[in-house]
């Protein structure tokens, strides 16, 4: 039986046959337990707990002995003696606060719909450029919402690239308004490309927060 706290290279191993339980406890703090896991390079399987805190996302690692193909049930029962040091435990599944944020965020976008599709359909440079403009400030608007979310350790990652994402659509926008201004055909069709890319991101991002339970 072997009992820690997981690392970088072993959270980013080959898992298999992953069973996500009902939530358990480490202590005071709550946690999901993934049962049955198999991990490249052991040979063994092993559970593995998670729980989020404010230090980022623990793992707690349990492991069947050399002779045996079970986890043993008193490592758990250790892991739940567990206390934290420095940091304070989050609650499991989406948070209220974030949730909202993020629905302002989209609220945004909703918006911009049809200034999108006023974009698409002009037909001469001012109307491309008074669009592109528009659509710039409304994704812009957009991450300044998500710019003052907390959505916690187990969802930073989504949160970052979506940021990220707005922001440079809300680029790729003003960048269009500029070239439309100037007669810039080349360069219109330039930042088209980098904002359409961005939305992409933008959309995985999305994807993945409502994979976490977001709506």
């Amino acid at each position: 039986m072997a009992l820690g706290v997981v690392g970088d290279a072993l959270a980013a191993g080959a898992w298999a046959g992953e069973e996500l339980l009902a939530p358990v406890r480490l202590g005071a703090t709550s946690a999901f337990r993934y049962k049955d896991l198999q991990v490249s390079g052991l040979p063994s399987r092993l559970t593995l707990m998670v729980a989020p805190t404010t230090s980022g996302v623990l793992g707690v690692l349990c492991i069947a002995g050399p002779r045996s193909s079970n986890v043993p049930t008193y490592c758990e029962d250790a892991a739940d003696t567990l206390h934290l040091n420095g940091s304070r435990p989050l609650p499991l599944g989406p948070s209220l606060a974030y949730a909202h944020r993020l629905a302002g965020a989209i609220g945004q976008l909703d918006r911009a719909y049809r200034t999108e599709q006023a974009l698409a359909g002009a037909k001469t440079r001012t109307g491309q450029a008074h669009n592109s403009q528009l659509l710039s400030r409304y994704f812009s608007s957009a991450a300044a919402t998500l710019a003052q979310a907390r959505p916690g350790p187990d969802n930073a990652a989504s949160n970052t690239t979506l940021l990220g994402a707005l922001l440079a659509a809300a680029r790729g926008f003003a960048a269009m308004s500029r070239a439309a201004h100037a007669g810039d055909s080349p360069g219109f069709r330039d930042a088209s490309r980098k904002e359409l890319s961005a939305q992409t991101t933008m959309r995985e991002a999305l994807a993945a927060l409502v994979a976490a339970g977001y709506p």
